[in-house]
């Protein structure tokens, strides 16, 4: 949090201060900006074409192609080979390609329930369970 100092003893560094201030306020007033635009959606095909090309593709593949319908991400390191903490950092490589694309790999589990260690579950939606199957 940024501290101002002012010798209010002293006119000039008390009427800086004040114009510090003024400005702060002014700025504070401002409508926020709307926020940027979301990003088109492609075409779920033409999105699994741009990820088919990626590394990360086989272990999307693999999660498609689980007959587990709800898993925590330990867990679904548990059914695809891999340790927890790379499947954390799967989803979160995920993340970039899900803003630009405009889709969801992993959604959270409608059921809301948690793995015995309270993480969240998630599952893959039906339709890009789909997508992924099909290219």
């Amino acid at each position: 949090m940024p501290v101002l100092q002012v010798n209010l003893s002293d006119p000039a560094d008390a009427r800086v201060g004040l114009d510090i201030l003024t400005r702060l306020l002014n700025h504070a007033a401002q409508p926020p900006q709307a926020p940027p635009p979301a990003a088109p959606q492609q075409p779920l095909a033409q999105a699994m074409v741009e990820m088919k090309s990626k590394k990360i593709w086989r272990f999307l593949d693999r999660v498609a192609n689980l007959n587990v319908p709800e898993y925590s991400l330990p867990e679904l390191g548990t059914h695809i080979g891999l340790s927890s903490n790379k499947v954390c950092s799967l989803k979160a490589i995920l993340a970039k390609p899900e803003q630009r694309l405009g889709v969801q790999f992993f959604e959270p589990a409608p059921s809301g329930t948690v793995d015995a260690s309270g993480n969240p579950r998630y599952r893959m939606p039906d339709a890009i369970k789909q997508a992924i199957q099909v290219a």
